[in-house]
């Protein structure tokens, strides 16, 4: 598959899960889907080994509940994280978002948001380098 990256920028690994499948019982609120992202970052340097991390932070949408719900403002997140590892240059970044379907993205508009990168700045030592 042809991502049209910069010559720079290469995929090297791709993971991804369902967003909520630790949830056994309730639903997601905006407490949680907050924790959700901090762990992510966690996730990522374990996978990966790497400590520079972008994350593309995603609208959360509130769920309708017809009384209040004790454990926070119901909300959720995509369907399904992603966690991409890339090499930029002699760097190394992890980059992660959430969306609806098990797929890579290949959308254009996705893919500009990938190029649209400050990879300069937020890029890390490489693991290899």
């Amino acid at each position: 598959m042809d991502l049209n990256f910069d010559k720079d920028t290469e995929l090297i690994a791709f993971n991804q899960w369902k967003t909520y499948d630790f949830l056994l019982e309730g639903i997601p609120t905006l407490q949680m889907n907050d924790m959700i992202m901090v762990r992510l970052k966690k996730k990522a340097k374990e996978l990966f080994n790497i400590g520079a991390f972008y994350l593309f932070v995603p609208e959360q949408k509130l769920i309708d509940f017809p009384k209040e719900y004790k454990f926070g403002t119901p909300a959720r997140l995509p369907d399904v994280t992603c966690i991409a590892k890339f090499y930029y240059k002699d760097k190394a970044l992890v980059v992660a978002w959430y969306q609806d379907d098990f797929t890579f993205n290949t959308e254009p508009e996705f893919l500009e948001k990938i190029k649209a990168i400050p990879w300069e700045e937020v890029s890390g030592e490489s693991d290899w380098g």
